[in-house]
């Protein structure tokens, strides 16, 4: 047949089913419509089922079939995977020629959500009118955040432990003191109280200072009563932090063997803060009355951290449990394994993973799970000269494994203060949230940075509340923050605006 007779034919074909041969590379098609995304044009008739860059589409001046590159919403910006910007081309409203809304979605394809469109609007639940923050205080965010103060109550001396669950408020488990833990045991004297979920329940670890003659106590406590104490009246303990592993019964408790009296003020004690033995210890049926103590294990030597250990439990994974533990060392940030007790008692296991040598000089670590991967926001330095960096690497739950760092600075060395790194994985803006304490005309302010998921910062800073003693992001848009001018715990949601 001819090269003729072929085109003859062709175009007899394409009248059949209701389309004008117009030349050997455009069609005329009645129903050709440039208003419509190409699924609902007649022109898509033309093309083949599979992917291409190149299709026949309706041309908006001459409404006919023509071949150019896609645009499947006809919005004017071609498909990403063409060498467009559009990073969702079967929705006219999301394309780089759009402008950004405070919708939680990136309009403008940029990579970034609400960029510069989000404000801090926060909400207060104070202390109970009996109770005053005494002085030491620590808060952890993520999926459930609790704030944890030693308190002090209005008609007694004693001191006791005051925790603040997001957002159920206080939580009085002791309650006829108004306390949640200690309020019974006035004779404990607690400091640096940790507050966590365990199971069903609360749990709480804290430096009890008046339980010894000499020396302190690391004490346990949970929401039924059950009770440990590790160690047991030894020279040394304090920022005591701790974690339950995925079936809730057994909890990795780490503490410093350094005295309180050179960890109580970071600020003050950063530059002559002798490294110490960063200690672990497991507590086993950690979520009823009868807890028991599992034995002692050290992670590292010398560690110079002026903050809590940094722990976070993994999802169960086919049965393994596992709690990761982060803190700086002598050579950077370390990353450890911390698997259970066995069922019969005794010691877990510890497995070293990495160290961040680009965190040489860090004081205090914080870390999280989000996007397949483990962060670490890390404090640098001291006071007036400090920095913030965070840490991401791609995390296999299984071994557990991780790759290499890659290492971001938020805030960089020098800044006056830049102290109580936090960090959350946000799953709605699929973003590292990260916030810490600075100071801003005499007084302090939590600050909050967006980085995307490989670390890359977004935007400025936010500041979210002022004369904030400890600030922490959590899972739900918002930051969690103590507030001792208001003695006050405030939940700031991170969102649009009115």
């Amino acid at each position: 047949m001819s090269a003729l007779r072929r085109s003859l034919a062709a175009g007899a074909a394409l009248a059949a089913i209701g389309c004008t041969f117009g030349g050997l590379a455009d069609y005329d098609i009645p129903a050709c419509n440039p208003d419509v995304l190409l699924d609902a044009d007649g022109c898509n008739s033309l093309n083949p089922t599979a992917f291409s860059c190149v299709v026949y589409q309706c041309d908006r001046a001459t409404r006919r079939c023509v071949r150019s590159v896609l645009d499947r919403d006809r919005d004017g910006d071609p498909d990403l995977r063409c060498g467009g910007h559009d990073c969702k081309d079967d929705d006219p409203k999301i394309s780089s020629l759009q402008h950004e809304t405070c919708n939680g979605v990136d309009d403008n394809c940029n990579g970034q959500i609400d960029e510069g469109l989000l404000v801090a609007s926060p909400t207060r639940t104070s202390l109970a009118p009996t109770l005053a923050i005494a002085g030491d205080t620590s808060i952890v965010g993520g999926t459930d955040t609790f704030a944890a103060v030693t308190a002090r109550s209005a008609t007694s001396s004693a001191t006791c432990v005051e925790v603040i669950a997001d957002p159920a408020g206080p939580q009085n488990v002791d309650k006829a003191t108004g306390c949640s833990f200690l309020g019974m045991e006035p004779t404990l004297s607690p400091r640096q109280p940790f507050a966590g979920k365990v199971g069903l329940t609360l749990g709480m670890v804290a430096v009890a200072t008046g339980s010894c003659t000499r020396g302190v106590d690391v004490v346990f406590r949970n929401g039924t009563g059950g009770a440990a104490k590790l160690p047991a009246c030894e020279p040394n303990a304090s920022l005591p932090s701790f974690a339950t592993y995925a079936d809730a019964k057994s909890v990795a408790v780490a503490y410093l063997d350094a005295p309180l009296s050179a960890r109580s003020d970071p600020a003050h004690d950063c530059v002559t803060a002798t490294p110490a033995a960063l200690k672990l210890r497991w507590v086993e049926n950690a979520n009823v009355a009868n807890a028991s103590l599992g034995d002692q294990a050290v992670l590292t030597p010398a560690s110079p951290s002026l903050r809590p250990a940094a722990l976070v439990a993994l999802p169960l994974q086919t049965s393994k449990q596992w709690v990761l533990a982060a803190a700086p060392d002598t050579i950077g940030v370390s990353l450890w394994a911390l698997g259970p007790p066995p069922v019969a008692g005794g010691a877990g296991t510890v497995v070293p993973m990495a160290t961040i040598a680009e965190l040489a000089d860090a004081r205090a670590a914080s870390i999280a799970l989000g996007n397949g991967a483990v962060g670490i926001a890390a404090e640098l330095g001291c006071a007036p000269a400090q920095g913030i960096a965070f840490a991401v690497a791609a995390l296999d739950p299984t071994g557990p494994s991780v790759q290499a760092f890659t290492v971001t600075r938020v805030v960089e060395k020098g800044a006056p203060l830049a102290t109580a790194p936090s960090i959350a994985w946000n799953a709605k803006y699929g973003e590292w949230w990260v916030t810490w304490i600075a100071s801003e005309w005499a007084t302090s302010v939590a600050r909050l940075r967006r980085l995307a998921p490989d670390g890359s910062p977004i935007l400025d800073a936010l500041d979210v509340c002022h004369d904030a003693m400890l600030a922490s992001p959590t899972s739900a848009s918002s930051v969690a923050a103590l507030s001792a001018a208001r003695n006050a715990f405030e939940d700031v949601a991170i969102g649009c605006g009115p």
